[in-house]
């Protein structure tokens, strides 16, 4: 079964310690619950997924970020050269063939 806790590590290293501690009477409670003759073991795993979720939104709002800075140094730019480097030399738009 997985779990997620809210909280600091603290918390979360206290949930685990619990979870341990009450896996007998919990897999009791389930057997006399679902009616079976034989509860199957139950093990507790901390669901990592709004970690994960935290890391993917930082991530995304560094993106952003960046992305603003590049369109704030862009701003009235004008590109070097010519802006048509593919003109050909004479005037002429295409080859002559």
């Amino acid at each position: 079964m997985f779990y997620t806790v809210y909280g600091s590590e603290r918390e979360a290293a206290d949930t685990a310690a619990a979870l341990a501690s009450a896996t007998g009477v919990i897999r009791s409670e389930v057997g006399r619950q679902t009616g079976l003759r034989h509860t199957p073991s139950i093990t507790f795993r901390r669901d990592t997924v709004p970690e994960g979720a935290r890391v993917i939104e930082d991530l995304v709002a560094r993106a952003r970020a960046a992305d603003e800075r590049l369109a704030a140094a862009r701003a009235g730019a004008v590109p070097a050269g010519d802006p048509d480097p593919y003109r050909l030399p004479g005037g002429a738009d295409a080859p002559q063939g």
